[in-house]
């Protein structure tokens, strides 16, 4: 990417180039103090690594949670941002970085030196728009996907998005997680849900990690929603390196029946995959 930025005379960093919005900067910091104050009251003083862990865990949470619930979507900007949108894919980093540029040249004949955070944030919110159009209409693109597919793999990820704003919302101690492994893997189930799965990866919507669960060091395949869908959601594409453990049961009925997949109500309820990648695919 700084290759392509010098190729064309710009000899800025990055993240100069694209910079994160000042009041994201300044929420944050707010959110990080907060959660700091809890912290230390939580663990009575504590150990340092205690504090600095909650706080690297929790402050991006708190600061997605305070938003008002009629507020716009949140600044979304920075290079960084742009990096956790594009969920690992080159192509995926690139779409979004053409049109805030092909946007900036268009209101400007100078020589362009930065992308403002405005521009940012209105791109990544177009695109998010975009993919959700097409997300709705699988059955009238390329991909080879009837018309109740379309609309299953639609609910799928409709309620997918619905229980990760249900995490994020609540007090479990892995509200960021934004992608899932399928658990209580029953084979007649499967064999319904993985043909809906598979036109979701054709179609860029999905992807998938393999790794191991940390605490039985079983290979398990993690699923990766598009990052940029998330933007129209007004979640947090930075996610955790964790995953949401969905029965197989919950994940089919979210599809077929448009019910939602449930939220465990407390910490202690918190049904999560440490994970660690190895591999991945799509």
């Amino acid at each position: 990417m700084l290759k392509r930025l010098q190729k064309y005379g710009i000899n800025e960093s990055l993240k100069n180039f694209f910079p994160t919005s000042p009041s994201f900067k300044d929420d944050i910091d707010r959110a990080r103090e907060k959660v700091r104050k809890e912290a230390i009251e939580k663990y009575d003083g504590g150990k340092d690594s205690q504090i600095s862990d909650h706080v690297a865990k929790y402050t991006r949470a708190e600061y997605f949670k305070s938003r008002p619930s009629k507020a716009n979507l949140p600044p979304y900007s920075g290079f960084e941002t742009i990096i956790d949108v594009s969920t690992g894919v080159i192509r995926n980093l690139l779409d979004p970085c053409y049109w805030m540029y092909d946007a900036e040249l268009s209101e400007s004949n100078d020589k362009i030196k930065l992308i403002p955070h405005g521009t940012q944030q209105s791109v990544l919110i177009s695109r998010s728009n975009k993919l959700w159009e097409r997300l709705e209409g699988l059955d009238k693109t390329d991909v080879d996907c009837s018309k109740d597919q379309a609309e299953q793999i639609f609910n799928l990820f409709e309620n997918l998005m619905v229980h990760f704003k249900g995490r994020l919302m609540s007090e479990l101690s892995e509200p960021r997680t934004v992608t899932f492994v399928i658990t209580s893997q029953v084979k007649e189930l499967m064999e319904k849900i993985k043909p809906l799965l598979d036109i979701a990866q054709k179609a860029q919507l999905l992807y998938t990690r393999h790794g191991k669960d940390k605490r039985t060091s079983k290979k398990i395949t993690v699923y990766v929603p598009n990052r940029l869908l998330l933007i129209n959601r007004g979640l947090d594409p930075h996610g955790q390196y964790a995953s949401a453990s969905i029965k197989s049961s919950d994940i089919l009925a979210a599809a077929t029946k448009n019910k939602k997949i449930p939220v465990p109500k407390t910490i202690g309820a918190d049904e999560i995959i440490q994970i660690s990648l190895f591999e991945t695919n799509g």
